[in-house]
């Protein structure tokens, strides 16, 4: 474990110095992305806070308007609960690492672009669950591989606007427990808007299912801020999140999680 924590602490600060250009960038909405950055959730009083980086390694292939690029991603997204004076005990994280191949296919100030990633995730509850020393259920694995495709198309509009509707699918072939619903579509948008060339607004949304074979639900996501651009090497954006439908934590995917949050991002591509 703590040579996990390692590798991430090295990433965070690489992020920080070594700005990733991604071929493909994380939709804003999407909740199985890398990110930097955390979220107060007012309506249940937690804090979630994601660590992650995703990085293109190396060119596959770069011919006139079309490239393609080999890349890496790892990250969490932990659960920590408030109990004020700044006491945030951790209670679940979830840790992911995988590769992806990505795509970019340019066409006068259009493009598409689109990402194949093969990953891992798994679960982990931490002594911040606990209560008065017992936990709420026993502790199980919770794993799952899979693929995922993710397809967008960029559009500008006068150098002001930004549209990039996407749409994609996961397969899930290897899970613990066997009951993890196995095919995942999803579908979003994202726009951004340039107030100047230092202040962007921005904002998405994103639809996709989850649940198990039995009971699978909608999982909606809504986020919306503003972007503070050229601090260094990275942006900041300030923004507010809004989540419902089966919880991300993989421990809790049986619960339904619904939340609004505040929050900000570190961001490197």
């Amino acid at each position: 474990m703590k040579n996990i924590y390692t590798v991430i602490i090295t990433l965070i600060f690489s992020s920080i110095t070594c700005r990733a250009e991604l071929l493909f960038a994380p939709p804003i909405a999407s909740v199985i992305e890398p990110r930097i950055g955390s979220f107060y959730q007012a309506d249940d009083e937690r804090l979630r806070l994601d660590i992650g980086y995703s990085m293109d390694m190396a060119s596959i292939l770069k011919k006139n308007d079309y490239e393609m690029n080999f890349g890496a991603d790892f990250f969490t997204f932990t659960r920590l609960r408030s109990e004020g004076k700044m006491k945030f005990p951790v209670e679940t994280t979830d840790f992911f690492f995988g590769v992806n191949v990505s795509g970019k296919q340019t066409a006068n100030n259009n493009f598409f672009d689109w990402r194949l990633r093969l990953a891992h995730i798994s679960s982990h509850l931490s002594d911040g669950y606990s209560n008065s020393g017992k936990f709420h259920f026993e502790p199980y694995v919770y794993s799952r591989e899979f693929f995922d495709l993710l397809i967008s198309y960029n559009m500008a509009f006068e150098k002001k606007i930004n549209l990039r509707p996407y749409a994609g699918i996961t397969y899930i072939f290897s899970t613990i427990p066997d009951d993890i619903v196995s095919f995942i579509p999803q579908a979003g948008i994202e726009t951004e808007y340039f107030l100047t060339d230092k202040v962007t607004l921005i904002a998405g949304a994103d639809v996709k299912t989850g649940g198990t074979d039995k009971n699978t639900e909608l999982i909606s996501n809504v986020q919306a801020g503003i972007k503070f651009n050229g601090l260094g090497n990275t942006s900041l954006l300030l923004s507010m999140y809004k989540y419902d439908g089966p919880s991300l934590h993989g421990l809790f995917f049986r619960e339904n999680d619904s939340y609004f949050g505040i929050g900000f991002q570190l961001l490197f591509y």
